[in-house]
């Protein structure tokens, strides 16, 4: 998704006048290695009001020696922007990364741009910026962000480690540096992408039984997970390791992992009746129970999101949370989108992507974050306590909240009713 607002009324609403012309704007990019890059415009007034939350988001949080340099890059930008407007763009890229501590420092980063959108920091300005124009913009940037703990960050050393075959691969995935097992796997998901043309034949099968015994035996769950990703997104059934070894394997990835085992083309169901009928009996056929494990995942991410959960919200997950694990509803009406995903935050969740399922506590915790921005909105509208419960849609997925007698509200982003 591209963000790309124009200067108008509604960008420059409550944001500060810095008395200069508007002529031109900043872009922050990332160029990935895929054909399309991701960018955000901004105006320079709405650039301003952007790097300053981010900063005061940063401000009262202890840092790294590196954390400190990604804040100062940052400030820096802000004070181009204010000295020379139009000149502050960048790329993700640029910023004082260090392969080392990526995860921590997305991690980081990521935690400073999702408290930035909150009433505490934006409270702080002496201005009133229109939180419904900057929220799409922290999240857009937080999503660039996010990627490079994927995409981005590997050097020659991984080039060369691919170079040297199967035998290279293998001592470095089985040996003890977490760090480097991140950094190679990052580059064989580039590697791997068929829009790069690489010659899989020698390296497919035995490359894809080394990341089945990764999932199954590596102790670093960041490093399970980004095997499990080039499993789901590069190869395809049959997974016989796994088949054989399906009691080793543990924690969030079990759900995943017996969805590899099944892969082929899902069962489609044809239904009749009224779009409301239609929905009411896909949902009936999808329902699955909910396991004690899941309801304690659904505790989990919560907790780690530091948002309160309401006994209504735990409720409706005991009774639905089992329509939101591996299936999606297609929608074949003209009017309405093609595809509806049912995405309730906490579950093991299966998130169709194409045929590519995936799912991870740490974006769940990140959209929940998310969600939360606009619990007070939603707590004013439907005069009683609530919490977000679940996505539900295909682009733009707007946010459901659940009150405490269990009425549901829907919130889209870019609307303004409930």
């Amino acid at each position: 998704m591209t963000l790309d607002y124009q200067v108008d009324d509604r960008v420059n609403h409550g944001l500060k006048d810095s008395g200069r012309a508007e002529s031109m704007s900043n872009i922050i990019r990332v160029k990935s290695a895929k054909p399309k890059e991701k960018t955000l415009s901004m105006s320079n007034q709405g650039t301003d009001c952007f790097l300053e939350l981010l900063l005061l988001s940063a401000a009262d949080v202890d840092m790294t020696p590196n954390q400190k340099e990604l804040i100062g890059f940052l400030k820096e930008r802000r004070e181009i922007n204010q000295n020379a407007p139009g000149t502050a763009s960048f790329d993700i890229r640029q910023m004082p990364w260090n392969k080392e501590t990526l995860k921590e420092d997305v991690q980081f980063l990521m935690k400073i741009v999702g408290n930035a959108g909150k009433p505490e920091v934006y409270g702080r300005l002496d201005y009133r910026p229109d939180i419904r124009i900057v929220t799409p913009w922290l999240r857009q940037f937080g999503e660039m962000i996010y990627g490079l703990d994927k995409d981005y960050i590997y050097g020659t050393e991984e080039v060369e480690i691919v170079k040297g075959g199967l035998a290279s691969i293998y001592t470095v995935l089985h040996g003890n540096d977490t760090g480097a097992k991140r950094r190679l796997l990052y580059y064989l998901d580039r590697y791997l992408d068929p829009y790069y043309e690489n010659d899989l034949s020698n390296l497919y099968e035995p490359l894809k039984e080394m990341l089945q015994d990764v999932v199954i035996r590596e102790k670093e769950d960041d490093v399970r997970e980004e095997a499990l990703h080039l499993l789901e997104a590069y190869t395809d059934a049959p997974y016989d390791i796994f088949e054989e070894n399906i009691n080793a394997v543990t924690g969030p990835f079990l759900s995943e992992v017996k969805y590899l085992i099944k892969t082929g083309e899902p069962e489609r169901i044809e239904l009749n009746g009224t779009l409301m009928q239609k929905v009411e009996e896909a949902i009936r056929l999808i329902l699955t129970e909910v396991s004690q494990e899941e309801v304690d995942r659904f505790r989990e991410v919560y907790e780690a999101a530091n948002v309160r959960l309401l006994p209504s919200a735990i409720s409706f997950f005991k009774e639905y949370g089992g329509a939101f694990r591996d299936s999606y509803i297609e929608l074949n009406e003209p009017k309405h989108n093609n595809d509806v995903f049912l995405d309730c935050y906490g579950i093991p969740y299966i998130r169709y992507t194409g045929t590519n399922p995936k799912g991870k506590l740490q974006e769940q915790v990140r959209e929940l974050g998310w969600a939360a921005n606009s619990i007070e909105d939603v707590k004013k509208f439907a005069g009683q306590d609530v919490c977000p419960i679940a996505e539900i849609g295909y682009y733009f997925q707007p946010d459901v909240y659940i009150g405490e007698d269990g009425t549901l509200y829907c919130v889209y982003e870019f609307q303004e009713e409930i």
